[in-house]
């Protein structure tokens, strides 16, 4: 049975009769009145009853119409999801983020934002560290990703919308506290907790190689995975730490101090990343979000 064939009867049933039912269709009476017949073969009975060019559904036309709406509304229903889906406002995108990333403001503007547009998109919310997090969107688990990146990576497609540096976290009562301005070799000798590196290897090493480079050999006594951890073991007076200077503001002042250090600088961009080849449908809709966000 032919969606054509649903449509003329449809359309003859409303109207009454074939004349202008061929003028609505713009098809020729002949062509439309062939196709009820055989319509009616097929299903085998009777969808009118016929007077002239004046048409009436019987008793077996009135069902078959009825049925019929629920087809066309169907077809019609599908169609519009279909082509929804083709526009990515249908389905799901993953996203990633790491826990630095999840307290930017605009992270969560630019989720709830996508929420309101799209609410027939599922997002699939995926919390990771950053390396892990870089891994996902190269190995296309994740279609992309809200992280810090302190170099670009080559396959890698980026939006950037905030850049942040280091400042160092230390106990209040450390007698560093008292120096006006400190430098690398000020810290020299001094414990420090880090950052492990299986949460980020890249900036992991970077901290390295910009501490070795100011004539400092960090003293790393302890690793952590999380900066609450650190700050709590800097608080105790466990030694010092280098932490994203963006997270001050989340993070306690007191019984912590946190400085700048003159030759420390390695800044990091926080950035929705995703795979340059990532063929989602979602993913175009997330990325203009973010633009738009950001000239607003």
């Amino acid at each position: 049975m032919e969606i054509r064939a649903l449509r003329y009867f449809l359309v003859a049933a409303e109207t009454e009769n074939l004349s202008r039912a061929s003028e609505r269709l713009n098809v020729v009476q002949s062509a439309l009145s062939h196709q009820i017949r055989n319509l009616e073969a097929e299903i085998g009975a009777d969808l009118f009853v016929r007077n002239g060019r004046r048409l009436r559904l019987s008793e077996a036309g009135k069902v078959f119409a009825e049925e019929a709406h629920k087809v066309m509304e169907a077809i019609e229903l599908a169609k519009h999801r279909t082509q929804q889906a083709a526009k990515g406002a249908r389905g799901e995108i993953r996203v990633g983020f790491e826990t630095i990333s999840s307290r930017n403001r605009m992270v969560s503007e630019v989720l709830f934002a996508f929420r309101e547009t799209y609410p027939d998109v599922n997002i699939d919310l995926a919390h990771l560290p950053a390396g892990p997090l870089i891994d996902a969107l190269r190995a296309g688990e994740v279609d992309a990703g809200f992280v810090h990146l302190s170099e670009p990576l080559p396959e890698l497609e980026t939006i950037v919308f905030q850049t942040t540096d280091w400042v160092l976290a230390m106990p209040r009562r450390h007698p560093l506290t008292r120096k006006r301005s400190l430098c690398l070799a000020d810290l020299a000798g001094e414990p420090f907790i880090w950052r492990a590196r299986k949460i980020s290897p890249g900036v992991y090493d970077r901290m390295l190689a910009v501490c070795r480079t100011g004539g400092l050999r960090p003293n790393i006594i302890q690793e952590a995975n999380n900066e609450v951890m650190m700050m709590n073991l800097v608080s105790v007076g466990l030694g010092l730490c280098f932490v994203v200077e963006t997270l001050r503001s989340d993070l306690p002042e007191d019984p912590v101090v946190f400085r700048h250090v003159t030759d420390f600088s390695m800044p990091l961009e926080l950035c929705l990343a995703w795979r340059r080849d990532n063929a989602s449908k979602q993913l175009p809709n997330l990325t203009d979000l973010v633009r738009r966000r950001l000239v607003q």
